[in-house]
């Protein structure tokens, strides 16, 4: 055995030299000592006590910039197509068809090495104001499992020295089965790009989806609403992720409107949306009448879009949502109309595209501007267990109370 493992060893050297990769196997063969020589330089015995070193201070870092000042740390959520980019990824990460759907969030578990550099963080360094957030959370049996290895293996535990715990809310089961997830956490933070994508069953790294994908989505919008009034229902924090508090004033309105608690932006659009998030609030509307403004915000923004396309002489009679849902369906059925004389001619494709163009343009919005919202808002209301206005009123007004 030995005789043919020096024969292979000396064949694979001799192949090395011909092809010209010798110097490359080398290099190859020696990285890990020159990999250690490194850390040692830098004062690390390993990788490890380098990765939970330089993130504990981080963190620790970023929680004395705020002190003060509540700071949530979601842990890694990856995808294997993002891991799979960095150097070495290959060797570690399958390739997946779609990694949104793939082996990412809870379901790959939290790395031991990172929850040591928060706990690490929090404890020696100080940063008792940091908070965890667990992302991808997709069953009731990911959460209980990983809410029990965190206070078992890893003694992080909710309420300990102030610590809060919380979960994205950004798959379709968080929000149906809101009630049961809130109860193992200390809050929700909406993951709006999650949801979006998951609710209405479309990638949105697909650029060929991209018109399916939309926040203003009734199903989406009932998805937000059922996780804010959920909060409110049990007296925990909600918050909202994602640039959709500054991208959409629907959005934006829609989430003040029902009390939300807290909204993150990227910082170049912060104080912006601080301006426009108090100008939504100095109206003062109750949960009540979110309903009606979210119609009359649907019908002004048809109207606009109407304008811009040189529809002014269609609003000058039609100014309804009905109204304009009649103009909506009359004019797909005269384009219909045209596309079916025109099959199998040179004019196909532009016909086709004059429908798609139409489409792509009006259909959502005469939807929306005819939508039940009312109804949407009071589903999600009774989905969060309230059986009023009144009653979900009193509780958001306990809910502020609260401190975080």
């Amino acid at each position: 055995i030995q005789a043919t493992l020096h024969k292979i060893s000396a064949l694979r050297d001799d192949v090395a030299k011909k092809v010209g990769l010798a110097l490359e196997m080398e290099t190859v063969r020696t990285l890990p000592h020159k990999i250690q020589e490194i850390l040692r330089s830098k004062g690390y015995r390993s990788g490890k006590e380098l990765y939970i070193q330089s993130l504990a201070q981080g963190l620790a870092l970023f929680a004395m910039a705020f002190h003060g000042k509540t700071i949530v740390y979601r842990t890694t959520d990856y995808k294997t197509n993002e891991y799979r980019n960095l150097l070495g990824g290959l060797l570690f990460e399958d390739q997946e068809d779609n990694p949104m759907l793939g082996y990412r969030g809870v379901s790959r578990n939290i790395h031991d090495w990172e929850l040591e550099s928060f706990k690490l963080a929090r404890g020696a360094f100080g940063g008792v104001n940091l908070h965890l957030m667990l992302p991808f959370v997709r069953t009731l049996e990911e959460a209980r499992s990983m809410k029990r290895y965190l206070e078992q293996v890893h003694n992080i535990q909710s309420g300990d020295n102030g610590l809060k715990i919380i979960l994205m809310s950004e798959i379709p089961s968080n929000a149906v089965l809101a009630k049961e997830f809130i109860r193992e956490f200390d809050g929700f933070s909406i993951g709006s790009n999650d949801m979006t994508q998951l609710v209405l069953g479309t990638d949105r790294d697909n650029a060929r989806l991209r018109h399916i994908y939309d926040e203003e989505d009734p199903a989406v919008v009932w998805a937000i609403l059922t996780t804010v009034f959920t909060g409110q229902k049990f007296g925990k924090k909600v918050g909202f992720c994602g640039q959709g508090v500054y991208n959409s004033k629907i959005i934006r309105g829609l989430v003040c409107i029902a009390g939300i608690v807290s909204a993150s932006v990227v910082p170049d659009t912060y104080q912006q949306t601080k301006y426009d998030v108090a100008e939504v609030e100095a109206e003062n509307i109750p949960v009540s009448g979110l309903g009606a403004w979210l119609n009359d915000q649907h019908l002004e923004r048809l109207h606009m879009l109407m304008a811009e396309n040189r529809y002014e002489h269609i609003l000058k009679k039609n100014t309804s949502g009905p109204d304009l849902m009649d103009w909506y369906e009359g004019e797909l059925a005269r384009l219909h109309e045209q596309m079916q004389s025109h099959l199998g001619t040179v004019k196909e494709e532009f016909y086709r595209q004059e429908l798609a163009s139409f489409r792509s343009i009006f259909h959502k919005p005469v939807i929306y501007a005819n939508w039940d919202w009312e109804t949407t808002v009071r589903d999600a209301l009774h989905q969060a267990g309230f059986t009023s206005y009144e009653e979900q009123a009193e509780a958001m007004i306990r809910q502020r109370t609260n401190s975080w």
